[in-house]
């Protein structure tokens, strides 16, 4: 934890582990555990089974860190267990925080501070989330909430750059982005916006036909009216 990486054995207490940290500071409810690790085809066993599970990863994270500090970490609650951890021992407190900071600056239209907040926040993603963990419901849920929240900081950076007038700045993001995620038009629209302002009307142009032609071909449907207002003001700039 923190600087220290802990190694632990068992798939079914690596997915333990995983499930308290995504809701550490949180009492998960043994009913939770169940769910998470079994679903539907939990055995009669499995309240039984948790306790033997957190037995295990006590005991690991002991070993690792030091009886006291183990214990700390990991505790049973009247409803469930519970992983307590300070900021600096998670990232994703961290990375919470420096979202709600971003957003706050970039509300105050202070996007210099904003941006070096996301830009701090998006280097805490090191990958996709709990790789080598297995997931049930509970952990896949997360893992998506977290990754729609990562893109959704993206999309906040990226709007906080264009406001301050660094539209030449952000194009190869921006094109990585439509590459990586090509059926979601906002980064096409950024895209679009950008190439715009940077007195780059062709290739603009070549964006929204581009656009035009992915939609029809894989959705059936057409560019929002959103692309077409813009289409016509790079048309007929004033």
């Amino acid at each position: 934890m923190g600087d220290r990486g802990v190694a632990l054995n068992g798939r079914k207490v690596r997915q333990l582990f995983g499930l308290l940290l995504t809701h550490a500071g949180r009492t998960v409810t043994v009913d939770s555990v169940i769910e998470e690790l079994w679903g539907d085809a939990a055995p009669a066993t499995a309240v039984e089974t948790v306790r033997t599970h957190v037995f295990h990863l006590r005991r690991q994270l002991s070993a690792a860190l030091g009886r006291k500090a183990g214990k700390e970490l990991l505790r049973t609650r009247s409803q469930g267990y519970q992983v307590t951890l300070v900021e600096d021992q998670c990232d994703l407190f961290l990375f919470d925080r420096l979202r709600r900071q971003g957003q706050t600056l970039l509300r105050a239209g202070r996007f210099e501070e904003a941006v070096d907040r996301f830009d701090q926040a998006i280097e805490l993603w090191r990958g996709p989330l709990l790789d080598d963990v297995p997931k049930g419901s509970i952990l896949e849920a997360e893992r998506v909430r977290l990754e729609n929240t990562r893109n959704r900081l993206c999309e906040l950076r990226i709007e906080a750059m264009m406001k301050m007038g660094g539209h030449r700045d952000v194009v190869d993001e921006l094109r990585d982005h439509v590459n990586s995620d090509p059926l979601n038009e906002w980064w096409h629209l950024q895209l679009i916006d950008a190439l715009h302002h940077c007195g780059r009307r062709g290739e603009a142009l070549g964006a929204i036909r581009a656009l035009r032609d992915l939609l029809r071909n894989e959705l059936g449907l057409e560019p929002s009216a959103e692309v077409q207002r813009l289409q016509q003001r790079i048309l007929n700039p004033v």
